[in-house]
């Protein structure tokens, strides 16, 4: 079916996610509006129609900043023995420095990825820009 599109419209999902068994959840949310078209069921990528091609829209994740900032001894030893909570650690602040897709709003780190008319946009700066502010660090 050329032309289906699959729609979110001001779509939110939220949970708490815990360090478990004994700390603290904090929450993790998800906003997305946008549409992303189908493929053609002959379609190859190399045609043009990989999944960043057909995307369109706004798309935020927020996670709460104590879910990667060490508390406290005990929520520390349960992060180092975790691979999950590694790979959290290394996607939103390695090495203590919080990564260029995600910025600090509050007490939250969030990344807002965009797609429209005019390019992709992390938090409102594209690619380039994105770059050059990190090449300044």
């Amino acid at each position: 079916m050329v032309g289906s599109k699959f729609i979110l419209d001001h779509t939110n999902v939220t949970f708490n996610l815990n360090t478990s068994p004994e700390t603290k959840a904090y929450p993790v949310k998800f906003e997305a509006n946008g549409m992303m078209a189908k493929a053609p069921k002959d379609a190859k990528s190399s045609q043009g129609w990989s999944f960043l091609d057909r995307i369109e829209g706004l798309l935020r994740i927020s996670f709460d900043k104590r879910l990667v900032e060490i508390q406290d001894e005990k929520t520390s030893k349960i992060k180092e023995l975790s691979s999950f909570w590694s790979m959290i650690q290394s996607k939103i602040k390695p090495y203590d420095t919080i990564l260029p897709a995600f910025v600090a709003e509050g007490e939250n780190y969030v990344a807002k990825f965009e797609k429209n008319d005019n390019g992709y946009f992390i938090n409102g700066k594209s690619f380039k820009e994105i770059e050059e502010s990190s090449s300044e660090k």
